[in-house]
């Protein structure tokens, strides 16, 4: 028999050899495989195709009523590129580029920095769609990373309301993770070129700090040398919170005493529906055009004041506002058919009201009285009382005449609706006879909108005639459609059909 022990069995815990390599090796293969994705992926960012790739990628992932449409898009994720066109829509704005040339470094980001080394954009415009949902007040503005970034955009237009156009604004924007930095080197607004400086806290209590300077080139009347007036404006105060008050400082200072001037001192709050607390302004010879593009030519002088009502606790405010325009003219020649004015306003209950108007408007006097909203200053109501108005002063395209009258009109951002009864002054002369016609009394109901006046009720009586029904008008193309009644001593006819400067029926 032998005497041979048998092999001890061994513990059913302890690992083979083939088991004991591959957990060793396992995370080195999962670490490779990763290298090789992350060598892969980084080399395809790279290539000048993955810049529009992304792009379109990023086009699928944005949530709904969001969308995002690019062409023309060269150059690599990792080092930028030139994007044709870019449009980006939502329910509440919509923005659209041409030209944009961008370059970064990526190399950072692991340090929370992204570095933007060129920005360029040759046309860029902005809409916003006003929004019915309350708004929220910021408490901070953090972003994720660190940002340097300079910038150039050709021409910037914002679609408003008001309407505004920059060009040739170029700039820096840093963000240190502490405050928000922003150094404009120079932009040009209207006649005005400009430069500026801002930082804004971006944790409460979003304390700004902004400084603006430039200089406005004007021309006074009877004068073809333009003058100089330097300007300057400043803001500076908390953003944060619902009691957050703004202190605005503007002034425009000129070479000469007999130029464009203007100051202006307030307290804003950003937040509230009435935000104006408290402001004055004086200014002399001027020009809004110089200040503000499309605006019309005027040479104002006057003043204007906004104070809290001292018994309504913070609750209601009053102006007053006197001014003359030396540089009166219809409209359609891009003047204001306003000679000056005198009004006193009244604000409570989240709506401006007119108390009183005194205005010498297309050569007559107006007397007016009427509100607006606060939040939208497109919508208005006024009832007005007309003496010795002269159309032609108001519009080149309307006939001469001295008129009195009533109006009662109402607006809101599509159309102005209103309802006029007019007959010929009481000390009219021989032009109150419009185009020959002696009338003694104008009536109309209508519509304003987009350049197109539409009078759902005109009625016209002359000594012997009466002339009434409805009837469309565009001035701009002299076209006109509708449906009158004629009568006349013995005699009655209809008309019905359209007509314009090269058709009619």
């Amino acid at each position: 028999m032998s005497t041979e022990k048998a092999p001890a069995a061994k513990p059913r815990w302890m690992p083979s050899r083939k088991r004991l390599l591959w957990l060793l090796c396992a995370p080195l293969l999962v670490l490779a495989a990763l290298a090789t994705v992350a060598g892969t992926l980084w080399v395809w960012l790279g290539t000048d195709t993955s810049l529009a790739s992304t792009l379109a990628r990023a086009a699928v992932y944005l949530p709904a009523g969001h969308t995002l449409e690019t062409s023309g898009v060269t150059g690599s994720v990792r080092q930028g590129g030139h994007i044709g066109s870019l449009a980006y829509r939502s329910p509440s704005l919509q923005v659209e580029a041409q030209d944009i040339a961008v370059d970064w470094q990526l190399d950072g980001l692991l340090q929370r920095e992204l570095r933007l080394g060129r920005l360029h954009i040759a046309q860029l415009r902005i809409a916003q769609t006003p929004s019915t949902e309350p708004t929220v007040l910021p408490s901070e503005i953090v972003l994720p990373l660190q940002v340097d970034l300079p910038f150039e955009i050709a021409d910037l237009r914002w679609q408003g309301p008001p309407a505004l156009q920059l060009t040739q604004l170029a700039g820096h924007y840093r963000y240190d993770g502490n405050q928000h930095q922003l150094t404009v080197n120079g932009v040009k607004v209207a006649s005005g070129q400009y430069a500026g400086q801002a930082t804004l806290l971006a944790r409460s209590p979003l304390t700004l700090q902004a400084h603006v300077q430039g200089s406005v080139d004007t021309t006074l009347p009877g004068n073809t040398r333009p003058t100089t007036v330097a300007a300057t404006a400043s803001a500076s105060g908390p953003l944060a919170g619902q009691d957050a008050l703004l202190q605005i400082q503007a002034q425009l200072t000129p070479s000469s005493p007999t130029a464009l001037q203007a100051t202006l001192t307030a307290q804003i709050h950003p937040w509230v529906e009435q935000p104006v607390h408290q402001a004055d302004a004086t200014f002399q010879q001027l020009n809004l055009a110089d200040l503000w593009p499309d605006a019309p030519q005027t040479l104002l002088n006057g003043n204007a004041h906004v104070r809290p009502d001292p018994v309504a606790n913070g609750t209601a405010w009053r102006a007053e506002a006197s001014l003359d325009n030396r540089l009166s003219g219809p409209w359609d020649t891009h003047r204001v058919p306003l000679d000056h004015a005198n009004t006193r306003l009244h604000y409570q209950q989240g709506a401006w009201v007119i108390e009183s108007l005194s205005a010498q408007l297309g050569k007559g006097d107006v007397q007016l009285k009427g509100r607006w909203t606060g939040a939208d200053a497109t919508d208005w109501t006024a009832e007005a009382r007309l003496l010795r108005i002269n159309p032609a002063a108001l519009h080149t395209r309307m006939a001469p005449a001295l008129l009195d009258g009533r109006v009662t009109a109402s607006s809101t951002a599509a159309a102005i609706r209103f309802d006029a009864a007019l007959q010929p002054s009481a000390k009219a002369t021989a032009i109150a006879a419009l185009q020959g016609l002696r009338i003694q009394t104008a009536q109309a109901t209508g519509r304003w909108s987009a350049g197109t006046l539409n009078l759902s009720v005109l009625k016209l009586q002359t000594d012997d005639a009466l002339l009434q029904g409805q009837l469309d008008l565009t001035l701009a193309t002299r076209a006109a459609k509708g449906k009158l009644h004629l009568t006349l001593p013995g005699a009655q006819a209809d008309v019905q059909g359209q007509i314009s400067a090269s058709q009619g029926a």
